[in-house]
């Protein structure tokens, strides 16, 4: 649960503020739209100021906020401060408040903010605790509760991956987590029409035994038993465990696990389970939600990937890993990363008369399906800095390699001063590093392959700029110990040129962009989903035309992303060319392919339609 407190610009997060209010830059939707865990309690409306006094020496909402965490807001008859008896306390304290402080986000059961200190008391300071310094003691690793399970995956996955391809999945699974478990059999409930549970699949083995129906007949009452007596989908825990009166030494317990919180109509059950402390708890529970998670989008069982998917959340919901699971996981991410294919997608200059294309971006793609790859670039955000510059180096050199071999096999661009540019998305992680460095010296050093001037590294605005490290990475090697002097360092060694993607979301875009002194910025495409689209677009132009006057570098050109067919029925292409916008990248201007192509025809009419309207 994220838990937001007196935060600046806290209220919005308030619907209401959204009909009061056309500043939409400062509305975070997903604050109360998802079921993402966050509540907040919020001081004041967005367009009000809150008031301080002297004689508390703070903000008076923050002083009684304060003293409400540290004791004032206690519940009636105990000792402990909750989300609810805090905002009683707020509101009782705070009557001139107009209108009294407010309660907005998800709604979750009692939450615990404060409780006092335990008194236990502090033993006595003595040297004799260290033991004798003249001796070694005897030290081990903390015990790492994850640790226990590496069998279990490797049984879970070993199933799996010798399943037969064309089997169904849904089996598959539950037989695996079955044996793996040591369980007698496991079922998947779905709910349907008229919130009814029934019986989907189960795992092969049993069915042997008896129907899925007469399963179904025996587990349906038990878990509606549960649902009546637990909240089972509550935040509070993973899945509920329940272990019947033992006829013999060894009682077998039934785990029931809802797979996905925010769509909760999907419960695992499996039944049978041995007597095993290290086996019954959060981390079981959560390996199995992996399990189903990470297969929701295949078309075809990949033990891999679901292995990785099991890793993934491990190490989102639980930290630090054993190292063998890590470097497990960097094996199965260079394994998949090998897989990639680049596609190009042209960026197209706006012209009434004559659109034409001026750039190219290179676009890692699955082959398997011609999609974006967005489990390697999760994986990557999440396992860090080593994920992070193998998958730089990997798409850089294979996106120059393929753009050699496609320029080859085009007319008009098989001489290298004759290619148009391309560009090549980076995280700002691996910029400052040595080998990302050395990887594109390699590159470029290969006067065949591309000329520094046509290469774009393309900075996203969905990684913050890393902090400096003095003394570390590539800040060794240039006075300016900054990121800006980095990025002077390539500019300086390799003429090449820097864009900032994704401009407009995440992080701060002003700062970017006086760190960066781009020669191109793409606007996100979220903000086409805007009723203020044409306002905003005409507020980004302005605005990077303005800081780079200011600055004193020359004025990017602004490309506008993910402008599509769909998108072109909703917002006016004329109206953004007035406007001062010329340059698109999308559907509308072409699709990624292997080849570099002209302008189809096709497109080339209806841009200029479009244009003309």
């Amino acid at each position: 649960i994220i838990l937001i407190l007196d935060a600046c610009y806290s209220s919005a997060v308030m619907p209401g503020s959204v009909l009061e209010t056309n500043r939409y830059f400062m509305i975070d939707e997903r604050y109360y739209r998802a079921p993402n865990g966050r509540t907040a309690i919020v001081a004041c409306p967005v367009e009000a100021k809150l008031r301080e006094d002297r004689r508390l020496e703070n903000g008076i909402f923050t002083h009684y906020l304060l003293k409400g965490l540290r004791g004032g807001a206690a519940e009636p008859g105990g000792a402990e401060v909750s989300i609810d008896s805090l905002m009683a306390y707020l509101r009782l304290h705070l009557p001139g408040f107009l209108p009294p402080p407010g309660r907005f986000g998800n709604e979750f059961e009692r939450i615990v903010l404060t409780r006092p200190r335990s008194a236990a008391p502090t033993p006595p300071l003595s040297l004799e605790a260290v033991g004798d310094a003249g001796v070694a003691a005897s030290f081990r690793p903390l015990d790492n509760p994850v640790a226990p399970f590496e069998p279990f995956i490797d049984h879970l996955i070993h199933h799996i991956s010798s399943a037969d391809a064309e089997a169904d999945y849904e089996k598959v699974l539950l037989e695996g987590i079955c044996r793996a478990s040591q369980a007698q059999f496991a079922l998947l409930l779905r709910r349907g029409e008229g919130q009814r549970w029934a019986a989907r699949a189960i795992n092969s083995s049993a069915l042997g035994q008896a129907s899925l129906s007469a399963y179904s007949e025996k587990i349906l009452p038990l878990v509606a038993t549960v649902l009546q007596q637990h909240e089972l989908f509550s935040t509070a825990h993973t899945g509920l465990c329940s272990t019947p009166a033992p006829e013999g030494a060894h009682p077998l317990h039934t785990a029931i696990i809802p797979l996905r919180r925010e769509d909760p109509g999907e419960i695992l059950v499996v039944a049978g389970l041995p007597e095993h402390p290290a086996l019954l708890n959060d981390v079981y529970a959560e390996i199995l939600k992996a399990v189903y998670v990470s297969s929701y989008d295949l078309s075809t069982l990949n033990a891999e990937i679901i292995e990785a998917g099991i890793y993934d959340r491990l190490r989102r919901q639980f930290g630090f890993l054993p190292l063998s699971m890590y470097e497990r996981r960097f094996e199965l991410f260079t394994r998949r990363l090998q897989q990639m294919a680049i596609y190009f997608q042209p960026i197209v200059f706006l012209d009434e008369e004559k659109p034409h294309i001026t750039r190219w971006e290179a676009l890692a793609r699955d082959p398997e399906n011609l999609r974006s790859p967005k489990d390697l670039f999760y994986a990557a955000e999440l396992w860090g800095r080593r994920f992070l510059i193998e998958l730089d180096q990997h798409f850089i050199e294979l996106a120059v390699e393929r753009y050699r071999e496609a320029t080859s096999q085009t007319p008009g661009m098989r001489r290298i001063a004759d290619q148009l540019p391309i560009s090549v998305n980076v995280y700002p992680e691996s910029l400052i590093r040595v080998a990302y460095y050395e990887k594109l010296r390699e590159i470029l050093s290969e006067k065949r392959r591309i000329l520094g001037q046509r290469l774009y590294l393309e900075i996203s605005e969905k990684r913050p700029i890393p902090p400096v490290e003095k003394g570390s990475g590539l800040f060794q090697f240039v006075e300016d110990k900054s990121f800006e002097g980095v990025l002077k360092k390539y500019i300086r060694d390799f003429q090449i040129e820097f864009a900032i993607d994704d401009f407009g979301v995440e992080h701060a875009s002003i700062s970017r962009l006086l760190k960066v002194y781009p020669n191109n910025v793409k606007i996100d495409r979220e903000i086409l989903k805007s009723d203020a689209v044409y306002y905003a677009i005409r507020f980004i132009l302005d605005f990077v035309k303005t800081v780079s006057i200011e600055q004193s570098f020359r004025n990017p050109t602004i490309v506008l992303e993910g402008f599509d067919f769909a998108i072109s029925r909703k917002v006016d292409l004329r109206k953004l060319y007035d406007i001062g916008l010329r340059y698109i990248q999308g559907y509308l201007s072409g699709e990624p392919g292997p080849d570099l192509v002209r302008l189809e025809r096709d497109y080339d009419e209806l841009i200029r339609a479009l244009l003309k309207k």
